[in-house]
């Protein structure tokens, strides 16, 4: 069985009372959180390009410059790209998040994203510490936060103004 998404509430009622109105943290949503292992997100990871610039390492709300952490390669006489794990590691180990913006065509973050019932963009966010990826503030769009593993305090208010 796949993780499976459970708001507690119907589709309808989710349309009719959150989305695109008001927030709402809904605990425990995830359902068979066992199913998810780490071997998924990195396979995530592994098959991103590392040079895209929505991937990003983000150490006190500073992006860390990508020659620090990809690497070129010679692969059978075309130039490739890979990370250098080790350096990622310890960038994260000091309090770095790892940033994956606009994830596509991953079957994993793909079947999470389908059960929302919305228009979705998916990013990743990985981090080992405390440190904050980003400070407070708002986005443009509704925001569906699925944390698969850890531990983190979510804070969520009310729009200060009437349609952000």
């Amino acid at each position: 069985m796949d993780i499976h998404l459970d708001f507690g509430i119907s589709p309808k009622m989710l349309r009719q009372t959150y989305l695109y109105q008001k927030p709402k943290l809904f605990k425990g949503a995830v359902q068979n959180l066992e199913a998810a292992s780490w071997k998924d997100i990195n396979e995530i990871y592994q098959r991103a390009d590392p040079t895209a610039p929505l991937f990003h390492l983000r150490k006190k709300g500073a992006i860390v410059p990508k020659e620090e952490y990809v690497e070129s390669f010679d692969d059978l006489g075309k130039t490739r790209y890979r990370f250098i794990k080790s350096v990622i590691y310890e960038h994260m180990k000091n309090g770095a998040s790892l940033v994956y913006n606009h994830i596509n065509n991953e079957p994993f973050s793909d079947h999470i994203a389908r059960q929302v019932g919305a228009h979705t963009i998916v990013s990743g966010y990985l981090a080992f510490g405390s440190d904050e990826s980003y400070k407070n503030h708002w986005d443009t769009r509704d925001v569906y936060a699925v944390q698969l593993f850890g531990k983190k305090r979510w804070q969520l208010t009310a729009p200060d103004f009437p349609m952000p």
